[in-house]
């Protein structure tokens, strides 16, 4: 294993790559930093759900988290709005990523292994249903925070976030284990809609 590889390679670039690129932040996010908060929040879930009987491999979720957003070492990270709103964007996006991670892995032992992780980290087992509403999550916790800091901008990505927040209604069978989380995650949407309404942002 070639440590200095790891320590100085281009993953290391997850810091510097900010997400929310085109808004003002207060709290300017990396990709890394996202990263951590997917895999913390996935852990957590999963945990739950492994105390209530379900079984889930939390190792290969942790992997699949951790690895999810690598490929952004190379692309940036993209606008969800611009990258989600044409099928043919994401699919050109997604084969140009695919190509990238591949060579990119390949210099590592077990890149097989670890292309198969970041492969399967949009795939829809249990452990790629819980990668993505974690995913999303995170977006919500960001956003929950940068609004109660005072960052109004934020409000205008609430529809988007209530779209997002709606795709893992226990409507969705696949989603049914997370009625109670998504349920949550509901009422703080509602509070930051509240937050709006108070304070009058029209934007």
């Amino acid at each position: 294993m070639n440590l200095k590889q790891i320590l100085t390679g281009e993953p290391i670039r997850l810091r510097y790559i900010k997400r929310f690129s085109i808004c003002p932040r207060v709290h300017e996010e990396s990709v890394a930093e996202h990263s951590y908060y997917v895999a913390f929040i996935g852990m957590m879930i999963a945990e739950d759900l492994v105390a209530k009987g379900h079984d889930i491999d939390v190792k290969l979720l942790l992997c699949r988290a951790l690895l999810h957003d690598l490929d952004e070492v190379f692309s940036g990270d993209f606008i969800r709005a611009f990258k989600h709103n044409n099928e043919r964007v994401k699919s050109a996006i997604e084969d140009t990523t695919h190509q990238f991670m591949k060579i990119f892995f390949s210099g590592y032992p077990s890149g097989t292994t670890l292309l198969a992780y970041w492969s399967l980290s949009k795939a829809k087992d249990i452990e790629g249903r819980i990668l993505a509403f974690a995913d999303f999550l995170s977006v919500l916790s960001y956003i929950w925070q940068e609004i109660n800091a005072g960052n109004v901008i934020m409000f205008r990505h609430l529809d988007e976030l209530e779209k997002y927040c709606a795709s893992f209604s226990c409507e969705h069978p696949e989603y049914e284990l997370f009625e109670d989380y998504q349920a949550s995650a509901v009422l703080m949407l509602m509070e930051l809609r509240d937050i709006q309404k108070k304070m009058e942002v029209k934007l």
